[in-house]
């Protein structure tokens, strides 16, 4: 008897080796993943995606990559640095102040960068 409480995670390669069965209803896609996860699952094993959460990541990750590799404009006098996700955000002036002048309630928010460039002050330090 096999445990169908498991859990599996699965990360790009493994979405890009699916193969799409059929759509549900206009709203779950069913794809069939093969037997390549280290032996763990012999036959393969079917796979429920949420089709509107699917679409909903791809434009979030397209609008990420668009913002975050947007090469800076004129009006733009700053970089923030994300360390954790390696992201730069090109700024305007006023951006920066309010991130400096705001720092402690952002990074109650969770939101952790650094400033780099003429505008930072030399305010260059790491986040806790």
């Amino acid at each position: 008897s096999s445990d169908l409480s498991s859990t599996i995670s699965l990360d790009r390669k493994d979405l890009e080796k699916l193969q799409p069965v059929a759509q549900v209803d206009t709203k779950f896609i069913v794809a069939k993943l093969g037997s390549d996860l280290g032996g763990e699952h012999p036959g393969g094993f079917l796979v429920l995606i949420d089709q509107h959460a699917a679409a909903e990541r791809v434009e979030l990750e397209r609008l990420q990559r668009q913002a975050l590799t947007a090469s800076c404009s004129v009006e733009v006098v700053d970089t923030v640095l994300v360390p954790s996700g390696g992201a730069a955000l090109c700024v305007a002036k006023e951006e920066i102040r309010w991130l400096q002048r705001h720092r402690a309630i952002a990074e109650r928010w969770g939101f952790r960068f650094r400033i780099d460039g003429p505008a930072s002050n030399g305010d260059t330090s790491e986040p806790e």
